[in-house]
């Protein structure tokens, strides 16, 4: 958001005008695209240095990015001050490597002491309407991120986040693809272990969507 805001200041266009497919761990090192429009980029060349950032690259696109239209992301980790077995580690890798592991979203989503979720639950208890800002959209964000952590917890706790569930949304691996479980496919199960397929949780939300089965706790 900080680089987002810099930007539209520097173009002097509005920060709704300026896309990205979603936010960045401010602790790390990161690289991410976002689009603004174009005449306003080109007005602004050549570019300026910049504090804490640096343009790599741009290109033109037809669309803005917007909202969770990446693939995916790739990270690189680095342990600092490692003091644990080698060995152990090498072995804890591989098992990762075979059975994956919880998606989680991040606790950064949910501000501090959870104060993004809290605001959700006071806003969206008085039903005031439609959310436009981004400040609220990040707010939604964060609320749909923690009932979908809750119920991935739910899942881990009764050892079923690997399990096919009948009724529930499989995405298949690489892909935006999904489906529904239905009763009596033997072959869900085998295809989940090879990581071909992939269980899933719910984002609740406004919006296009495929629709498994309602459950409760």
């Amino acid at each position: 958001m900080d680089v987002a805001r810099e930007v539209a200041h520097h173009l002097g266009v509005r920060l709704l005008d300026v896309g990205y497919a979603g936010l960045k761990d401010r602790r790390a090192v990161t690289t991410q695209w976002f689009s603004v429009p174009a005449k306003a980029f080109e007005n602004s060349l050549p570019l300026p240095s910049f504090d804490g950032w640096e343009v790599l690259d741009h290109e033109r696109h037809r669309r803005k990015l917007r909202r969770g239209s990446h693939r995916g992301n790739r990270f690189t980790i680095q342990l600092g001050e490692f003091r644990g077995s080698p060995g152990k580690l090498a072995c804890k890798v591989s098992e990762l490597r075979r059975t994956g592991f919880p998606n989680y979203f991040g606790e950064q989503r949910f501000g501090v002491n959870h104060s993004n979720v809290e605001r959700a639950r006071l806003e969206l208890g008085r039903a005031r309407g439609s959310f436009r800002s981004a400040a609220d959209k990040m707010m939604l964000s964060a609320a749909r991120s923690w009932l979908f952590n809750a119920v991935l917890s739910h899942r881990l706790r009764h050892h079923t986040w690997v399990e096919v569930l009948v009724g529930e949304v499989l995405v298949l691996s690489g892909s935006r693809s999904h489906f529904v479980a239905e009763d009596g496919d033997l072959s869900l199960a085998a295809r989940v272990e090879a990581f071909d397929l992939h269980t899933s949780g719910p984002l609740w939300g406004q919006g296009a969507a495929v629709l498994g089965r309602t459950w409760s706790r």
